[in-house]
Formats: structure tokens, C-alpha cells, sequence
């Protein structure tokens, strides 16, 4: 059997390739969204799915200063929040396939966000 390598955590450093970004994990009842440290006293908001929270997240998205969102979503709920930010929020929007996620390897203090 293969031994498993452990990494280093001391030498482990993760890079901010979008500073401005925001993580969107959008569910039929709910809407997790999360900001950088700092834009905003409470950085993880969850908000439900009716019309005027979708509006009130765009609003708070615009208001941290958010110009990129990656967007977690399965089935068809991610679209009205997805046609509310393209008409409200100028920021690049990019939809992620889970699967295509769930196959990557990452660091061992990463694992439980899978």
C-alpha cells in the first residue's frame, strides 16, 4: 500500500487571483454568499429565494464592491439571481460544474469544503 504524503502547512499559501470576487452557492430555498474578509462585517450572508432578497444580495454584492461572483448551482435556481445581476451588478459572472470540482485535488486543510 502507498504511503499518503502530508504536506507542510507552514509552507502551504493560497494566492488571490481575484480580489474582488464572491462565492455564490445558490439552492431552491436558499442563497449562500460569501465576500472577501473585510468588505463587510458579516462576510458569509445567506438569503432566501424570493424576488426582493435576490435583489437585496445584488444590492449588498454592489455594495462590498464585488466585480467577479462564481456561481455553485444545481438545476435551473441559479438563473433568476444570475438575469438580477447582469441587469444590477457590472461583474463578471461564471457558472461552475461541481462535478468538474468535486474531481480536483486539493490541500488535506481544504477537504472539508467538498
Amino acid at each position: 500500500m502507498a504511503r499518503r504524503r502530508h504536506t507542510n502547512k507552514a509552507n502551504l499559501t493560497l494566492h488571490v487571483i481575484q480580489p474582488n470576487a464572491a462565492g455564490i452557492d445558490v439552492g431552491a430555498d436558499q442563497i449562500h454568499i460569501a465576500v472577501p474578509p473585510g468588505r463587510d462585517p458579516q462576510p458569509v450572508r445567506c438569503f432566501p429565494t424570493f424576488t426582493a432578497n435576490l435583489f437585496a444580495a445584488a444590492a449588498w454584492l454592489k455594495s462590498c464592491r464585488i466585480e467577479t461572483v462564481a456561481m455553485e448551482s444545481t438545476g435551473v435556481y441559479w438563473i433568476p439571481f444570475f438575469q438580477i445581476l447582469e441587469e444590477l451588478v457590472a461583474c463578471r459572472k461564471e457558472t461552475i460544474s461541481m462535478g468538474a470540482v468535486s474531481n480536483m485535488t486539493c490541500p488535506s486543510d481544504l477537504s472539508p469544503l467538498r
